[in-house]
């Protein structure tokens, strides 16, 4: 690897003919050294569990390692044209960077596709341990490639997830207090929706249309129908019909 020499060539147009004839597997490496932390919860999910969903698209194999990124990867690649090799210490990524990258790796007819934290190569030069032409995809977001080694970088991928989060609701949903809420990845939230201040909504929890969470709802595991205003309760396991209105400071949760 010390002899590769990356281009930082960005391209403008994309020379790809047809890249859905390419086989292309995603093999990724959770680092023995910090397995604890990348199992770890980091707003509904770990670092692993965000890592796998966004290769939801390829057939992956997880592999745990701590040798060099080919090292890790050689006795798991098969007979695929390009291999994605990313790591599980990696929670913002995001599936649209991943194809791109990959576009960007088969226009160049790359051996090596350095990313900010792993690599696509193409499966039969590494097996050959014959890499010729390689380049580095240095047009991706690297925040996105933000990655976890201990417990501080741990909690800033969690303030930055939570971030993400909110962001991505706000296209749809309205948030009165963006900067107080916790929201889990996993909550799904259906238009015209308001959130007050201070919510914390976790798990598998479903919220219907044109709902009122109101200020200081905790709401966990739950399936909220449309035209629902709650108020400042506590809920958990439950579900909550059509036009429902639940009083201040009711607590359900299922026994």
């Amino acid at each position: 690897m010390n002899n590769i020499i990356f281009s930082t060539e960005i391209l403008t147009e994309f020379e790809l003919g047809d890249i859905s004839k390419k086989v292309v597997r995603a093999i990724v490496i959770s680092p023995i050294e910090t397995k604890d932390l990348v199992e770890k919860e980091i707003m509904g999910r770990s670092s692993k569990e965000y890592v796998l969903n966004a290769l939801s698209n390829y057939e992956t194999t997880l592999v745990e390692s701590d040798e060099s990124l080919l090292d890790a990867v050689k006795p798991y690649l098969k007979d695929e044209d390009y291999t994605i090799i990313l790591y599980a210490d990696t929670p913002l990524i995001r599936p649209s960077e991943i194809a791109d990258a990959l576009e960007y790796a088969i226009s160049k007819n790359t051996d090596f596709c350095k990313l900010p934290r792993g690599a696509i190569v193409k499966t039969s030069a590494v097996k050959l341990n014959k890499i010729e032409l390689s380049c580095e995809a240095n047009f991706l977001n690297k925040q996105n490639f933000f990655y976890i080694f201990n417990l501080a970088t741990l909690s800033q991928a969690r303030e930055k997830m939570r971030q993400n989060i909110l962001m991505e609701l706000s296209s749809k949903v309205e948030l009165e207090a963006l900067s107080t809420c916790y929201i889990d990845s996993l909550v799904e939230i259906k238009k015209g929706t308001c959130i007050g201040a201070n919510c914390v909504l976790r798990g598998a929890t479903v919220i219907g249309e044109n709902c009122v969470i109101g200020d200081n709802s905790i709401i966990e595991n739950c399936k909220i129908g449309n035209n629902c205003e709650i108020k400042s309760s506590y809920l958990k396991d439950v579900d909550i019909k059509n036009d429902t209105k639940v009083s201040p400071f009711t607590v359900k949760e299922k026994k």
